[in-house]
Parts: structure tokens; C-alpha cells; sequence
């Protein structure tokens, strides 16, 4: 079997197997790149959602115990005095 196939000859681009090569690994290291950016991103998010989950989970129990304490403090001020 030959080296080059005959399909090879008539490439105008004329790369060699290294050139080949080089352009994938080149190829490969933008992607690389741009996937780490899209990582970043996704983490960036998923801690800026859970951030967001924290603080309305605290204002949720926060307003539940105030108003547990407003519930019984207006009983005590409702309730008729003994004369």
C-alpha cells in the first residue's frame, strides 16, 4: 500500500501528515480553550443560583419566625384585661 493514496495527490492544500496534525492539536487547544471558558461560566452560575437559593431559603424562615412572633404577641395585647 502506498503512502500518500491518490486522493492525496490532488489536495490543493498540499498538508503533510505534521501539518495535519498541528492544525488538529491547534484546533483542539482553541476548543479546549473555549470548553475551560464555558466551565467557568456554568460553575459562575450554578454558585450565583445557589447563592440565590441560600438568601431566599433565610428570607423565607426569617419572615416565618417573624411572624410567629408577631402571632403571639398580638394574643397577649387582644386578650381583654381582668377589671
Amino acid at each position: 500500500m502506498e503512502s500518500n493514496p491518490w486522493a492525496d495527490q490532488w489536495d490543493h492544500k498540499n498538508n503533510s501528515p505534521d501539518q495535519i496534525t498541528e492544525t488538529k492539536k491547534s484546533q483542539g487547544g482553541a476548543m479546549a480553550k473555549i470548553r475551560n471558558g464555558l466551565e467557568k461560566t456554568k460553575e459562575a452560575a450554578a454558585n450565583h443560583m445557589k447563592k440565590i437559593v441560600v438568601k431566599e431559603a433565610t428570607d423565607a424562615s426569617l419572615r416565618w419566625v417573624k411572624d410567629k412572633y408577631h402571632k403571639t404577641t398580638k394574643k397577649h395585647k387582644k386578650e381583654p384585661h381582668d377589671s
